[in-house]
């Protein structure tokens, strides 16, 4: 295992930690900055499209000029996103805020590489595993994000939402220089022109059903997730009970990746996607219980662990069964397409809870269930090979 892995961990807390307080305060920021609800979700909106239309483009940026480039590059527009919300804050201006959101939207499109960077760093026997161990940042992303603003909250003064966005600027500093220090092989192969790879992987059902695993994966995920809190609140469960549920998720999407790599080592990625399919059909099956506080926590932590199982196992996949020329165009485009499929999820959650309800909401995603496992079971061959 390469000593670098730990850096990249650390790099990758530090980048989802801003995404998270962006998450987190940015309604809040763009509601004080235009007494406006309808305009005040539009800072974290910007940021996820901004991600979204960057995400081909990133892979294929490092593809040409490196690994290092590209996130040093992505840091220092995520730098001067930093900057520019604490300008829009402490000036009173939204359109600098929205501005300073889309810059760290463009960085995070580079940040969610990081788990492929690491892959190229070890031998192909530690792809899970170093995918796995990249992913544990995510742990301390869960703690720090949220709490950022408490802690900047007195660095400003008149300005308490300022303090956690100039917080942000010593962070980014210090994962450009974990990233500065990690020393990324170059490829090893020149990657094909973007035309001929785009058809070639277009053209292959493997890639396709890999692509699904992914995006079938994060849109269950994403529409429990997005609906939970609905479903609580209908049920009479306070706010409070709601932010404990969602973070124990968030930690039971994130603390698995400390061992997830090594399960999938030792009993192979069939079994590991199969696992996280039934994770998900138990936390199906409880969500149709009677609710309480316990079973939306219990189905929530078991949502968790499975996305856990399916991501790292999709994404070793992808690492494995894609030739070396054509990884930079299929990370991307699997990339975006897990992007949009979670984005459009999340978007239509809302509507569906209200014309379908919670119990119907998760009945209809038992097929989808049932396909990602069929989709692991055909893609999780012993020695999986690239496709041809």
């Amino acid at each position: 295992m390469s000593r670098y892995i730990p850096l990249l961990a650390l790099a990758q807390a530090i980048l989802q930690s801003s995404n998270i307080h962006l998450t987190t305060t940015g309604s809040l920021v763009g509601l004080a900055l235009t007494r406006n609800e309808s305009l005040s979700t539009w800072p974290a909106s910007v940021s996820i499209t901004v991600m979204l239309v960057m995400t081909i483009p990133a892979s294929l940026i490092m593809g040409r000029f490196g690994r290092k480039a590209g996130f040093v590059g992505a840091i220092t527009v995520g730098t001067l996103g930093a900057l520019a919300t604490v300008v829009g804050i402490t000036s009173q201006s939204f359109s600098w805020f929205v501005a300073g959101a889309a810059l760290m939207g463009f960085n995070l499109a580079f940040a969610n590489y990081l788990r492929f960077a690491a892959v190229e760093l070890v031998d192909s026997e530690w792809r899970a595993r170093a995918i796995s161990y990249v992913l544990t940042g995510g742990v301390i992303a869960a703690i720090v994000g949220p709490y950022l603003s408490k802690w900047g909250y007195h660095l400003v003064p008149q300005h308490p939402f300022a303090g956690g966005y100039l917080l942000l600027l010593p962070l980014f500093a210090l994962a450009m220089l974990l990233l500065l220090v990690v020393r990324f092989r170059p490829p090893m192969v020149r990657p094909a022109a973007v035309k001929k790879s785009l058809s070639y992987l277009l053209q292959s059902r493997r890639f396709l059903t890999l692509v699904f695993l992914g995006v079938g994966a994060y849109i269950v995920m994403a529409m429990l997730m997005t609906a939970t809190p609905l479903a609580m609140h209908h049920h009479h469960l306070g706010f409070e009970a709601t932010t404990e549920v969602i973070r124990s998720h968030i930690l039971g999407m994130f603390v698995p990746s400390f061992f997830t790599g090594h399960l999938i080592h030792r009993f192979g990625v069939r079994r590991i996607v199969i696992a996280g399919a039934s994770l998900y059909a138990i936390c199906i099956v409880i969500n149709y219980q009677p609710a309480s506080y316990w079973t939306f926590m219990s189905s929530l932590i078991l949502l968790g662990i499975g996305w856990n199982f399916l991501y790292i196992s999709a994404s070793q996949l992808l690492t494995a069964i894609i030739e070396p020329e054509h990884q930079s165009a299929a990370q991307a485009l699997n990339d975006f397409v897990i992007a949009a499929g979670t984005a459009a999820s999340i978007g239509f959650t809302g509507t569906l809870h209200q014309f379908a309800g919670w119990r119907v909401l998760n009945l209809w995603s038992l097929p989808l269930v049932l396909l990602l496992a069929l989709a692991g079971y055909s893609l999780g061959v012993k020695n999986p090979k690239p496709v041809r």
